[in-house]
């Protein structure tokens, strides 16, 4: 992934904790990248489809944050919008429904999914491949549904709107 991406390879940190919330977490600190990932990932087997969401996932958090971080020219459009969004992250413990419809947090989402997608006929008798998958589909699709009953036809403009106007 770090490979196609043009990126450098992050460093995986397990975190043991059994009451750490998440199943996993992108951080960038002092220079260095770094992927946490929940224990439950890595042994619990029905988790295993789940570890493999949570990759794609937050490996596309560091794809994002390397190309915003980058020398951007007059038309690296999406990177400009990541760059912007990550300046006014709102953390899920902050506002859950700002955190979830935010640009970084979506085109993660659409990733995972999308890649996920891709190995459908691979999986196609693993059970907790299709419970995973369709449980990252549904939020998805229920997260966008909810913010344009919220905020209407102009959902994306006021969101981004609401986040910029945090600071």
């Amino acid at each position: 992934m770090a490979r196609r991406a043009g990126r450098p390879y992050m460093p995986v940190s397990v975190v043991t904790d059994e009451n750490w919330p998440n199943y996993g977490m992108f951080e960038f600190r002092n220079d260095r990248a770094t992927l946490h990932l929940n224990i439950k990932l890595l042994t619990e087997d029905r988790l295993r489809f789940q570890a493999l969401a949570t990759v794609l996932h937050e490996g596309r958090h560091f794809t994002q944050h390397y190309a915003a971080n980058g020398e951007l020219t007059i038309f690296d459009f999406r990177a400009r919008r990541w760059q912007k969004n990550m300046q006014k992250y709102v953390p899920s413990a902050e506002d859950s429904e700002l955190y979830s419809m935010q640009e970084v947090e979506r085109d993660a989402q659409k990733f995972a999914l999308r890649k996920m997608k891709a190995w459908k006929r691979k999986f196609e008798k693993e059970e907790d491949f299709w419970l995973i998958y369709e449980n990252l589909q549904k939020r998805f699709t229920l997260a966008e549904q909810e913010a344009k009953e919220k905020y209407g036809k102009f959902y994306k403009h006021k969101i981004r709107k609401r986040i910029n106007k945090r600071f």
